[in-house]
């Protein structure tokens, strides 16, 4: 056998050990991408249970919700409380939209959240208002809150 053939046998080998490293890396790349989105819903669900954990300890923060859900007046405390309870809401949905337009939340996760808003919305007509407030303070338009703004400014 001539040095050429050892040299080619050398290259197919080497060639071979390139491609092998290649596909394990897409492997990795992938399981790191599926990782990523676990992690990011995994940790975008927590923050939703932690509001609601926030209102199941709370009783006076029950009955402000009722008072909004039953359309009754709410006293300046209560406004204020209400308002930052809005805050937190707008601020998850607005962490989804965030993930979402980065690729780290998938489809199926940002349309069901973008329906909960629609939802909570519609239920809350109160806090469908104070979105509405919260938002004419941002330039940027979200899509996440499309059902917010059907009725509201442009």
């Amino acid at each position: 056998m001539n040095w050429e053939a050892i040299g080619a046998v050398g290259e197919v080998g080497g060639a071979i050990a390139v491609v092998a490293t290649l596909l394990y890396l897409s492997r990795q790349i992938r399981h790191n991408a599926e990782s990523g989105y676990a992690s990011t819903q995994s940790f975008l669900s927590a923050e939703f249970n932690r509001l609601h954990e926030v209102l199941i300890a709370n009783a006076d923060m029950v009955e402000i919700l009722q008072k909004v859900v039953e359309g009754r007046d709410l006293d300046a405390t209560e406004s204020r409380r209400f308002s930052h309870f809005a805050r937190l809401q707008l601020n998850q949905y607005i962490a989804i939209q965030t993930a979402h337009d980065h690729g780290s939340v998938d489809e199926v996760y940002f349309r069901t959240a973008k329906e909960d808003v629609r939802r909570v919305c519609a239920e809350w007509p109160g806090l469908k208002e104070t979105f509405l407030e919260l938002l004419a303070n941002y330039s940027q338009r979200w899509e996440i809150f499309e059902s917010v703004y059907e009725d509201g400014p442009r």
